[in-house]
C-alpha cells in the first residue's frame, strides 16, 4: 500500500467515525459518557474492587477521555477558538521543558500526561453539553454524587474504620479523619469544599421550600464531612472562596458568614486547636524541617538552579516524581509546577486558569436574572475553592478532581444556544 493510499484509507475511516459520532445513534453513548464524568469517583472506586477488572481499572478514564475528545471534535458546533489560544502557551512551555531534558523520557511523558490530560474536559463540557436542561442535570448529579461520597465518609466512624497514623499528628487529639472512598482526607476535603459551595448554590436557586431544605440538608452533610476531614487546607480554601464570593454578591451575607465561621472555630475545641497550631512555634519549626515549608523551600532551591525550564515534567514534587525518583510531595501544586517547568511553566498555567476564570466570572455576571445565576454562583465558589486548595495540596494530581475542575469550568462556559440561561 502506497503512502497516498494509506492516507486516503485513514481519512475515509475518520470521516466514517465522524459521521457516526455526529449521528443520533451516538447520542445515548455521549450522554452516558458525560454522566460517567460526574460519577468519576464511584466508577473508579468500584472498578478497582472487582477481581479481574482491577488490573485494567486505571485505563477506563483514559478510554472515556478519548471517546469524549473524538465526540467533541466531531460535534463542536462552532469554528471559533476563543479559548484554545490561551492554552497554547502552556502547551508550548510543556513541550519545551520536555525536550530540554530527555534523560528520563518516560517519567517526563507521564509528568506531562498528569498535567495536561484532563484539560480537554473543559472543551468536552463546552461543546457536548447541548442545552441548559442537560447542564442542570449534570450539575445536580455531581452534587448528588458528592453527597453520597460524604455520607459514606460519615459512616466510617460508626463502622470502626481507623485513621492511618500518618494522617494524625501525635500531639493532636483528633481521633479520626474521615476519607470515604477517595482514600485521603485532604482530597476528600477539597471535594467537599467544592461540593458544599455548589450545593449551597443549588439550594439558593430552588424556589420550592421542600426542595430547598433538601439541598440545605445535603449541604449540611457535605459541610460536616468537610469539617471531619480535619483538612486545614480545605477549610481555609472553602472559607476563602465563600468569603470572596459573598463579598461580591452581598457584604451583609459576608458578615453573617464570618460570624458563623468564628463561632464554629471558637466553639469546637478540636477545630480551634488545629487552626491555632498553624501559628505555634513548634509547628513552624517542624514544618520548616520536614513539612510544607521545608518542601516549598527545597522546591525554591530547584527553581533557583533552573529558573527557565525547571527540573522537567515529572521530576519534582508530585506523584510521578515520588514514584520514579523517591522525591516527596511538595504539597502545593503551583510550587510543584514552578519547580518542574520553571517560571514560564507556572506563568502559562496561571494565565490559562486566569483566562478561563475571568470568562466564567463574566458569563456568571451576564446570567444575572436567569435561573442559572444562583447555581453558577455555587459552581464558581467551588472552582475557586479548588484553585485555592491547590496552594497547599496537589489537588490537580488526583484524576477525578482534575477532571471535575475543568469539566465544571466547561459547564460555566458552554457554547451559547437559544436556550442558554433560561
Amino acid at each position: 500500500m502506497t503512502a497516498q493510499r494509506a492516507r486516503d484509507f485513514l481519512r475515509d475511516r475518520w470521516f466514517g467515525v465522524q459521521r457516526f459520532l455526529r449521528s443520533q445513534r451516538c447520542d445515548p453513548a455521549v450522554i452516558l459518557a458525560l454522566y460517567l464524568v460526574v460519577l468519576f469517583p464511584f466508577i473508579d472506586y468500584s472498578l478497582r474492587l472487582i477481581p479481574g477488572v482491577r488490573i485494567v481499572a486505571p485505563l477506563w478514564d483514559q478510554a472515556l477521555l478519548v471517546f469524549l475528545v473524538l465526540a467533541t471534535l466531531a460535534r463542536r458546533r462552532t469554528s471559533e477558538s476563543t479559548f484554545l489560544p490561551a492554552l497554547v502557551p502552556l502547551l508550548v512551555v510543556s513541550a519545551a521543558s520536555f525536550v530540554v531534558d530527555l534523560n528520563e523520557p518516560w517519567a517526563a511523558l507521564e509528568g506531562l500526561r498528569a498535567t495536561l490530560q484532563f484539560i480537554p474536559m473543559f472543551f468536552v463540557a463546552r461543546h457536548l453539553v447541548t442545552d441548559q436542561a442537560l447542564r442542570l442535570r449534570l450539575i445536580r448529579t455531581m452534587a448528588g454524587a458528592a453527597g453520597l461520597v460524604a455520607a459514606l465518609g460519615l459512616i466510617q466512624p460508626l463502622m470502626g474504620v481507623e485513621t492511618p497514623a500518618g494522617w494524625v499528628d501525635m500531639t493532636e487529639t483528633i481521633g479520626i479523619r474521615i476519607f470515604s472512598i477517595v482514600q485521603s482526607p485532604n482530597v476528600l476535603g477539597g471535594h467537599m469544599a467544592m461540593a458544599t459551595a455548589l450545593i449551597l448554590g443549588l439550594a439558593w436557586a430552588q424556589e420550592r421550600w421542600p426542595l430547598r431544605l433538601s439541598w440545605l440538608a445535603a449541604a449540611g452533610v457535605t459541610g460536616l464531612t468537610l469539617l471531619l476531614t480535619f483538612s486545614r487546607g480545605a477549610w481555609l480554601a472553602f472559607a476563602g472562596a465563600i468569603g470572596i464570593l459573598t463579598l461580591i454578591i452581598d457584604r451583609r451575607v459576608f458578615v453573617v458568614l464570618l460570624i458563623v465561621v468564628l463561632l464554629v472555630a471558637m466553639g469546637l475545641p478540636q477545630v480551634r486547636t488545629r487552626i491555632m497550631a498553624l501559628f505555634s512555634e513548634e509547628y513552624l519549626e517542624k514544618s520548616a524541617l520536614d513539612g510544607r515549608l521545608g518542601r516549598w523551600l527545597r522546591a525554591y532551591d530547584q527553581l533557583r538552579a533552573r529558573p527557565i525550564f525547571g527540573m522537567g515534567p515529572g521530576r519534582y514534587g508530585g506523584a510521578v516524581a515520588a514514584r520514579h525518583f523517591g522525591i516527596s510531595y511538595v504539597d502545593n501544586y503551583y510550587v510543584k509546577t514552578v519547580a518542574e517547568m520553571g517560571i514560564p511553566g507556572l506563568a502559562a498555567l496561571l494565565y490559562w486558569m486566569w483566562f478561563l476564570g475571568r470568562a466564567a466570572y463574566a458569563r456568571w455576571k451576564a446570567a444575572r436574572g436567569t435561573r442559572f445565576w444562583k447555581i453558577a454562583a455555587g459552581l464558581l465558589g467551588g472552582l475557586l475553592a479548588i484553585a485555592l486548595h491547590n496552594g497547599v495540596e496537589n489537588i490537580f494530581e488526583v484524576p477525578y478532581m482534575n477532571a471535575y475542575f475543568w469539566f465544571a469550568l466547561g459547564l460555566m462556559l458552554i457554547v451559547p444556544t437559544g436556550r442558554e440561561g433560561q
